[in-house]
């Protein structure tokens, strides 16, 4: 059964070119995440030196006095932008000295400068506070957080190229042949019918493993050398997209949990679609069935966590951190068609053409 194995893994990769279409896959996929902008807060851009030097003063776990620090300085700058109108109206009657009024002034001018970042950080404040109580974990933190915000936020969708790439590897490996009228031919072999069916599963499950692998692995390289990705020991509930859970889990440990659960997705999706194409044995149809499969649950319930999209994305699974039951839906679907497929149109075929 060994050279059956080797067989089937040269043909996808040389016949069918799926060597050349993995290195596609790895140029395009780079390029798409190189492209990708870091996701930062339009106010930072008005005051980047300003925001640095405020987030130099809280650095670090959040406490109490920070928290009163964020609070009353942010209080007192509102304060004296709200009263420009009011101070400049006195001025011009004269109801207050050109001191009192270049006194203001100032104040206003450095109002001006930090607003925007007290802002930002008043807003996480109001967050962390919501976090209450912390427990055993590590409490919160600020820190420069948008390159983790920008990874984080772009693992949380469902990448098309990884869906295109798993659906034409599962499709390769049986409707050419079925299309061709060959799986006609090697089913009535000694070796066509269980020995087949297993070696193509076997071959395609290596490949989507490699896939998988490759796909993670370009995600989180590219996004380390693009954005700020240092400091990965602080909680996941510390930036965004996770700054309203308290899962027990470090940036680091985060961001690799997510790729793993993207990676078995990947593989899930692609067994998936491996089934479908046995069953239709026709590469158009199997590529509407498992789009379909795919597209309209996560659009239609994105934060379920029953479907395929929800373990292409990570989010939802890992944010719900129930991943056996979550794995129920999608493993009980996969392995649904494949039996399906192999009883019916493998086993029975067999025996009807012999």
């Amino acid at each position: 059964m060994m050279w059956i194995w080797r067989y089937e893994l040269t043909k996808i990769l040389f016949s069918y070119r799926g060597l050349l279409l993995i290195a596609a896959f790895v140029v395009l996929k780079t390029a798409l995440l190189i492209a990708l902008p870091e996701l930062k807060d339009e106010r930072i851009k008005l005051s980047q030196k300003n925001y640095d030097k405020v987030l130099s003063e809280i650095h670090g776990p959040t406490t109490p006095e920070k928290e009163e620090y964020i609070t009353s300085t942010y209080a007192k700058y509102r304060e004296t932008l709200e009263r420009f109108t009011q101070m400049k109206d006195a001025y011009l009657s004269g109801k207050i000295s050109r001191d009192e009024w270049e006194k203001y002034s100032n104040e206003y001018g450095e109002a001006n400068l930090y607003i925007n970042s007290f802002e930002i950080f008043n807003e996480k404040r109001e967050i962390f506070a919501a976090l209450l109580p912390y427990g055993e974990l590590l409490p919160p933190a600020y820190f420069y957080e948008y390159g983790w915000n920008s990874a984080l936020t772009y693992m949380g969708f469902p990448d098309p190229l990884s869906l295109i790439l798993v659906l034409l590897l599962a499709v390769q490996m049986i409707c050419p042949e079925a299309s061709s009228g060959i799986l006609k031919i090697n089913l009535c072999t000694h070796y066509g019918r269980a020995p087949l069916f297993l070696s193509k599963f076997a071959v395609l499950s290596f490949l989507l493993l490699i896939a998988a692998a490759i796909s993670v692995t370009l995600e989180i390289a590219v996004f380390s050398l693009r954005f700020d990705l240092s400091q990965p020991h602080w909680g996941i509930y510390s930036v965004a997209p996770y700054d309203l859970t308290l899962l027990p889990y470090s940036l680091a440990e985060g961001i690799l949990h997510i790729a793993s659960i993207r990676a078995a997705g990947l593989i899930m999706l692609g067994l998936f679609a491996f089934g479908v194409a046995c069953f239709t044995q026709n590469a158009a149809q199997t590529i509407f069935c498992v789009t379909v499969c795919v597209v309209i649950p996560w659009f239609v319930a994105p934060g379920s966590i029953f479907t395929f999209g929800a373990w292409l994305s990570g989010q939802p699974i890992f944010k719900s951190a129930r991943y056996m039951l979550a794995a129920i839906a999608p493993a009980t679907a996969t392995a649904a068609f494949l039996y399906a497929s192999y009883i019916i149109k493998i086993k029975r075929k067999r025996k009807a053409l012999s």
